[in-house]
């Protein structure tokens, strides 16, 4: 796939405007819907961004380098992939049903039964995405992504007229995955299947989002009040802008870092510091202007402080540079600082949200903010200087060029 200024300005535009469209359907669900009813279709949604930003990110990069695609999920060479999304589908829905008292403030089946649908949703939009770029069509790519949230304003502005039940803006969430049929998907799939490199980058990605657009889902867990909850998920959905710029550009992202032969460690630190500056910056744009801005969007002005409006903010950057970052690893197949990174954080909340600890939003946002940084810093000191040679790079093993189905650094 070649990297192109055509294909990049198609699919940063597209990925522009589907951020635009994200903030225009909450805003109008929310101003349709009675607090009460908005709430759980709130949780949804954040459910949606943790898998968005692990299958998706996960399947675009692994697609975007394979001969694979969202066609794959109807041959026999994806029947282990669709099985393993189907598997974690029925987890998502189960644990969510269970869960549904806590998590949705609602007994209705309607939620856990999206929420079980959005892994493979997600999985199948983010290979769609990964093989038309490596296919080399940026506009069907960029139409595509622009697409899908789209389909889902269009049936949001239907269902507001018609004063539709709030399960259905569920059901048009779950609509914008029709796209993953746009167009109608190759069936040049490899018999060899390597999910190894899929499953890290999806767990990777989970991990890391987890913990940031879940902050609603973990709040709400934690015995936060509903309007809390409600107001977190708000406040994370606008600064979730350039996470799906990101989402646009991760195929070319992942091609131009598999490129990269420089030091490891260096670029890391790079990334990491860029991050935190950046960080800096959006606290305090975020402290001064997110109420009158975020807050009148929403209309949930004065309901926040100022701080809190800056500490989401700066925790979406430092993600934001941790996403770039894990790219950035996976591409030299250097996962060790992940795990690592992300093990003590993702555990401690765990703990910290069966104790109670985590039962009010400026809590959860400090919680969270302190989580990145902590990774940010193992991050920065696990990783080393340059990636070691796996066995596939040896004299002995041949090149990656002389081998079939074999990637090209991008996730090996």
């Amino acid at each position: 796939m070649a990297l192109t200024r055509r294909s990049s300005i198609a699919t940063l535009a597209a990925a522009v405007a589907a951020g635009l469209q994200g903030v225009i359907i909450l805003v109008i669900s929310k101003a349709t819907l009675p607090a009460g009813d908005f709430a759980p279709l709130a949780q949804l949604w954040a459910i949606w961004a943790v898998c968005a930003a692990s299958f998706n990110y996960g399947c675009q990069q692994w697609a975007a380098i394979r001969p694979a695609g969202a066609g794959m999920l109807t041959t026999g060479a994806g029947a282990r992939l669709l099985g393993a999304l189907c598997v974690i589908g029925v987890a998502v829905g189960g644990i969510s049903y269970a869960l549904r008292d806590d998590l949705f403030a609602s007994r209705s089946p309607w939620w856990p039964c999206f929420a079980a649908l959005l892994p493979l949703g997600t999985a199948a939009v983010g290979l769609n995405r990964g093989e038309l770029a490596r296919h080399g069509q940026p506009m069907t790519l960029a139409f595509v992504i622009g697409a899908e949230n789209t389909l889902r304003i269009l049936a949001t502005i239907v269902l507001a007229v018609f004063a539709a039940p709030a399960w259905t803006y569920g059901a048009a969430l779950i609509l914008g995955f029709a796209v993953a049929a746009i167009p109608k998907p190759s069936r040049a799939y490899s018999e060899l299947i390597d999910l190894q490199a899929l499953a890290t980058a999806t767990s990777s990605g989970m991990a890391a989002h987890a913990l940031l657009f879940g902050a609603p889902l973990i709040l709400a867990l934690g015995g936060g009040e509903p309007d809390e909850v409600v107001a977190l998920f708000l406040v994370l959905s606008a600064v979730r802008a350039p996470f799906v710029l990101l989402q646009g550009l991760i195929p070319h992202v992942a091609v131009r870092f598999g490129q990269e032969e420089g030091d490891l460690r260096a670029s890391v630190r790079l990334l990491t510091v860029a991050g935190l500056a950046c960080a800096v910056v959006a606290y305090v744009a975020g402290a001064v202007l997110g109420d009158a801005v975020i807050g009148r969007i929403f209309s949930i002005q004065g309901e926040l402080a100022g701080s809190t409006f800056g500490i989401v903010a700066a925790t979406a950057m430092v993600s934001l540079a941790m996403t770039i970052v894990t790219v950035r690893l996976v591409a030299d197949d250097v996962v060790r600082p992940l795990v690592l990174a992300w093990s003590a954080p993702v555990s401690s909340t765990i703990i910290a949200v069966v104790t109670g600890f985590l039962d009010n939003i400026v809590t959860t946002a400090h919680w969270i903010l302190g989580c990145h940084l902590v990774v940010a810093l193992i991050v920065v000191v696990a990783t080393p200087s340059r990636a070691g040679d796996p066995p596939a790079q040896s004299d002995s093993a041949g090149s990656l060029s002389d081998r079939p189905h074999s990637p090209p650094a991008a996730l090996r």
